[in-house]
């Protein structure tokens, strides 16, 4: 008698990578954790200057994925999709994909300059001395954690390395673009890291697929010179075709699954702390959806972040944001 086939199973996968390892979570249809794994990346510190190698990176998340799927018993096509959290690192690349160093030291392995990194302090008090409309939207100020002081130095102080490269891609949307060759980048990484004025997409807020959306939150100009095409989009977006061979192959996936538009780490963590309500919870979806702007999300690790959405623009002195559609779409992150 013949035996009946098994059911497949519906798994959905996480990947977060942090500053000292790369991590992988298998959840079912309820969003349970099934399995996890983790794998540890290598870091470069030298006083302000602090480096990694998204080749690493790159390795150590295929392993924990690996890794992950034989703990949990699970085959490549039971993974349904694919979602990349990681900090705000930033990333160069050449017009073939390859590293660009951003170090000192020559070393083509390192082309991240990773988010704690504070090299760029004078270049920071160079785009605050400004006094640009955009700084706020950054509280007054930008960091030089964030990815403009960051570019400068490297312009001002690599200039061959600022000819090399033709991407710089925050750290999880170079992920989604690894894995699927699609270089559309996230609202959530854009405008809170790079000043993009995500709101000034309000009035296409109803297109069914936001990366046909033009960014018109950017100078042409600078977008030509930094490698950043025009294609933005709400975080969990469906990429290209999903994953590419090449990375189903490394991964030990199926090529063909999707793989969604990437968020900051934090925001991730924020994202899933916003949308969770106990199950006794009797609210309606409505009541919730105000419930959420009344929240305030802390959300710890290398670093701790406080996070709040609102339906309005909320300015304050020393506070990051509003940034559009930054954590929660269409809403207002702060």
């Amino acid at each position: 008698m013949a035996t009946a086939p098994s059911r497949q199973r519906s798994v959905f996968l996480g990947v977060d990578v942090g500053t000292g390892s790369a991590r992988a979570g298998l959840f079912d249809e309820d969003g349970k954790l099934i399995d996890s794994a983790s794998s540890p990346i290598q870091i470069w510190k030298n006083g302000d200057f602090v480096e990694q190698s998204s080749t690493d990176i790159w390795l150590a998340i295929c392993t924990a994925v690996k890794a992950a799927c034989t703990l949990a018993n699970i085959c490549g096509d039971d993974v349904k999709g694919i979602g990349f959290a990681a900090t705000c690192s930033l990333v160069a690349i050449d017009f073939d994909g390859e590293p660009v160093t951003i170090s000192w030291s020559g070393d083509a392995r390192r082309n991240v300059i990773v988010w704690m990194d504070h090299r760029a302090l004078k270049q920071a008090e160079k785009i605050n001395s400004s006094n640009s409309p955009v700084l706020q939207y950054c509280g007054g100020a930008v960091s030089p954690e964030m990815q403009l002081p960051k570019l400068l130095w490297v312009k001002e102080s690599l200039q061959e390395s600022w000819s090399m490269a033709f991407r710089w891609m925050d750290l999880s949307d170079w992920l989604s673009y690894r894995a699927t060759g699609d270089d559309t980048r996230s609202l959530c990484t854009t405008g809170c890291k790079w000043t993009y004025l995500g709101h000034a997409h309000m009035h296409q807020v109803n297109e069914k697929d936001s990366r046909t959306m033009e960014a018109c939150g950017w100078d042409d100009e600078f977008l030509e010179e930094i490698g950043l095409g025009k294609s933005v989009a709400f975080p969990g977006h469906a990429l290209g075709s999903g994953l590419t061979t090449s990375a189903a192959k490394e991964l030990g996936l199926v090529a063909g699954t999707p793989v969604g538009t990437s968020l900051i780490d934090a925001h991730a963590g924020g994202v899933g702390v916003m949308e969770s309500l106990p199950t006794s919870d009797a609210e309606s979806k409505e009541a919730d959806a105000e419930s959420i702007c009344r929240r305030m999300v802390l959300v710890c690790g290398t670093s701790t972040c406080h996070m709040a959405v609102s339906q309005t623009k909320l300015f304050i002195l020393g506070v990051w944001g509003p940034f559009w559609s930054g954590m929660i779409p269409s809403l207002q992150k702060t």
